[in-house]
């Protein structure tokens, strides 16, 4: 059940809104800006419990308590784990960020959108947008093919980071050609723009493991939606056969990229994670705890594991890889139970760049996106009105 916040003042309420969706936009750029908002967001929270009180925030976060358990099952396997290893001071350092940082960011976003404060609608337009103003720069060489001169490392200067998000946007974009929430004239110029300027940017990244992760997770979306629009997937899937075709047989660089996935070419990973599973067998219950980067290090710029599965057995064993399977557990029954599917194939993307990219504890940029897509997916939309 579902409350609208009565008590609340009216500025209060507004300015938890804004910040909500500062907080969202501003999370592609992984800098201090949200840092600032997500201070600014948690302040306005803890100012409307004055109003609000436990029982609402009790009734907030009810549905989603097995995602709260397992929360604080990681953060004290975490514990156990670095007490256990002797771990150094950066690894009680990043347990200290993980359980506060993490579970508060998904507490928040889970309250506000029960009490309606902010809905899916504003949190998908400030993370089309942050992730758009990331690439809306690099316009003009996307024009005149230049991005395809070397691989595409955007803001960050990283190609990795780069594809991750065009990754996001594409998917945005496919949601957006669909949402029928916003006129058509609207809509499809926008999914249009968006839509291209990501799939190029992604190619040119050469992040093969957003490649695999958008392929599937865009898939399974054309393939539910093609019984509803048949013709605007068949459009879709030509365009992005033409976009696709164009770049790999034209360009060296995105042509290499694609032969080193299809031939198999792990760029040291599996080398890497078969260093990681000796350790894991080492220390099969509690793992190694957070910092194992000089373990790990059999290539000097390799220096974590490339995969969340990975890294939660290498970390913290088998006991950490049952809290963090319930924890997706309880968000995908959540997700299914109230019908948040493109949410749930959201994280499904992000899961797959994980395999390939990212452990589970370190990257703000993945698990800042991930907490608030599972909060997203977790919580009850308000009935639809009736017509």
């Amino acid at each position: 059940m579902q409350a609208d916040l009565i008590n609340v003042p009216v500025f209060l309420t507004r300015a938890m809104q804004g910040v909500a969706f500062a907080v969202v936009a501003a999370l592609p750029f992984d800098n201090a800006i949200f840092h600032l908002f997500s201070f600014l967001l948690l302040f306005a929270y803890i100012a409307s419990l004055h109003w609000i009180g436990f029982d609402q925030v009790k009734q907030a976060l009810v549905a989603s308590k097995w995602v709260h358990i397992s929360f604080g099952a990681i953060w004290a396997i975490m514990l156990i784990s670095n007490a256990l290893n002797a771990q150094s001071e950066e690894a009680w350092r990043t347990m200290l960020q993980f359980g506060p940082r993490y579970w508060l960011l998904f507490t928040i976003f889970s309250c506000l959108l029960h009490w309606r404060v902010t809905s899916e609608r504003p949190l998908f337009v400030a993370a089309t947008l942050g992730l758009a103003l990331h690439f809306i720069p690099y316009t003009p060489a996307m024009v005149d093919l230049n991005i395809f001169d070397t691989r595409f490392q955007g803001m960050d200067r990283n190609p990795n980071t780069a594809g991750f998000k065009a990754a996001g946007l594409a998917m945005l974009s496919l949601y957006l050609a669909f949402y029928e929430g916003l006129a058509r004239r609207f809509r499809y110029p926008l999914a249009v723009f968006f839509g291209a300027m990501a799939l190029i940017a992604l190619l040119a990244t050469g992040n093969r493991g957003s490649w695999v992760a958008l392929f599937i997770s865009s898939g399974v979306f054309l393939v539910v939606m093609f019984p509803k629009h048949p013709r605007l997937i068949a459009l879709v899937a030509i365009a992005i056969g033409l976009i696709g075709g164009l770049v790999f047989t034209q360009f060296a660089g995105p042509a290499r990229r694609l032969a080193m996935l299809l031939d198999g070419d792990s760029s040291y990973r599996t080398e890497i994670w078969q260093n990681a599973w000796n350790l894991f067998t080492e220390k099969p219950i509690f793992g190694y705890g957070l910092d194992v980067r000089e373990e790990l290090l059999t290539r000097k710029h390799l220096y974590h594991e490339h995969n969340i599965f990975v890294s939660v057995l290498t970390a913290m064993g088998t006991a950490g890889l049952i809290a963090y399977s319930v924890m997706l557990a309880s968000i995908a029954r959540l997700g299914l139970q109230f019908k948040n599917h493109f949410s749930l194939l959201m994280m499904l993307m992000m899961l797959i760049v994980g395999m390939f990219a990212y452990d589970f504890y370190r990257s703000q940029l993945f698990l800042a996106h991930f907490v608030i897509l599972a909060a997203v997916a977790a919580h009850q939309r308000a009935p639809a009105p009736a017509r």
